[in-house]
């Protein structure tokens, strides 16, 4: 066993994921700032953010499975998960830093492109005043975190079973 699952040592398994989700939080962070500052959310190429978080997320949980050594599949996908739930909560208070401090237009901004596209695609009147309910205060406000920090957990345990399960094999064939 590795000095993390030692015994079962449940304190490195904390340990080590809140390390590794502080360290996820980061290069999340980071990269969100980039963005914020580079205005890239009001670009159409908006997929290349979510790539780009997903390869920050794949590296961090790959380090921390890696980091964690267990022979248990259940375990290593346990680090990974609990890696991206640390991550994701203290993403919702940067999450409201950031919009306040960095980029507090950034809402009004995000409901102006909508409606911007919602005239494109030639919705009525109060079909766009119907959705853009959904960027009004303080719904908007704290549904973007909710839903980044829902985002961050489901993406890691999806990434979390895939890398627990190559690591095994990886490890296995050494």
């Amino acid at each position: 066993m590795s000095k993390v699952y030692e015994d079962d040592n449940n304190y490195g398994l904390l340990k080590t994921t809140t390390k590794y989700g502080v360290v996820l939080w980061f290069g999340l962070f980071i990269l969100n700032v980039i963005l914020l500052l580079t205005k890239w959310y009001t670009n159409d190429n908006q997929i290349i953010i979510t790539l780009l978080s997903l390869l920050v997320q794949i590296g961090v949980t790959i380090a921390a499975v890696r980091i964690a050594k267990s022979s248990n599949y259940s375990k290593r996908a346990l680090v990974g998960v609990l890696t991206s739930f640390f991550a994701g909560i203290i993403s919702i208070a940067s999450i409201f830093a950031t919009t306040t401090l960095i980029q507090p237009d950034f809402f009004t901004e995000q409901r102006d492109r909508a409606e911007l596209l919602f005239i494109e695609a030639e919705y009525s009147d109060d079909q766009i005043d119907e959705l853009l309910k959904a960027y009004e205060e303080p719904v908007v406000r704290y549904a973007y975190p909710i839903s980044t920090w829902v985002k961050t957990v489901f993406s890691g345990v999806i990434i979390s079973l895939i890398v627990a399960a190559f690591i095994k094999e990886r490890d296995e064939k050494l």
